[in-house]
């Protein structure tokens, strides 16, 4: 019997791959849905998807997400270089600094989360792979809430940080989660892997709301 291995994103489920049913991602989704649910709770988060969003309140999500995400490109990918083979193309921060520049925002004056803090929190490949589960089940909230900028702003935002996969969002997921998924059963890591990615969401909604951590840099 196959199940839905995708994510909950805004209250939808997306129903993304027709895997065959795997515990390990049922129990994954379970034990981080608290901290997953609190990160979509988070005031930029809701008013991101808010019929009365504005192209302010895309930037300063835009600008927190980018210090973020920037960080953990720079400090926790090269932990993961050799066993995620298409690492470079699921790079984002390129299109998030073309997103900031067209709305008039530099990306060298954001502060970006610096290397110790992301090594206290990643001390192992099995918690960078918790993580990279987190930031890149990023792209399926994309597909929704990009569609709703382009309804509610129109080309008043460009928006392609939320379509960064575009057509391939869905195989790239998937692709993801066979990798993720093999990873945990051959080291036997499943545990690392659900408390990394927990913490991921828990840091990453601290974040988008205070534009702080122990420590930030810049």
């Amino acid at each position: 019997m196959a199940q839905d291995d995708g994510i909950a994103i805004f209250g939808i489920n997306f129903q993304i791959s027709s895997m065959p049913s795997i515990p390990f991602l049922q129990t994954l989704r379970e034990r981080t849905a608290a901290s997953h649910q609190a990160l979509e709770q988070n005031a930029l988060s809701v008013n991101l998807v808010s019929a009365g969003v504005t192209e302010k309140d895309y930037s300063l999500y835009i600008q927190r997400l980018y210090g973020f995400m920037s960080g953990f490109e720079r400090w926790v990918f090269p932990m993961l270089d050799g066993l995620v083979a298409d690492l470079s193309a699921r790079k984002k921060s390129a299109v998030m600094e073309a997103n900031l520049v067209a709305l008039g925002v530099d990306p060298v004056l954001l502060p970006v989360v610096d290397a110790e803090f992301f090594a206290r929190l990643y001390q192992t490949t099995a918690q960078a792979m918790g993580g990279f589960y987190v930031m890149e089940g990023s792209t399926l909230g994309g597909i929704i809430i990009n569609k709703h900028l382009q309804k509610t702003l129109g080309d008043a935002v460009f928006s392609e940080y939320f379509n960064v996969y575009g057509t391939h969002t869905g195989g790239m997921w998937k692709e993801f989660l066979a990798v993720l998924t093999n990873y945990s059963e051959k080291e036997g890591v499943r545990e690392e892997i659900i408390v990394a990615a927990s913490k991921t969401f828990a840091a990453l909604e601290q974040w988008l709301v205070t534009a702080s951590l122990q420590p930030v840099v810049r």
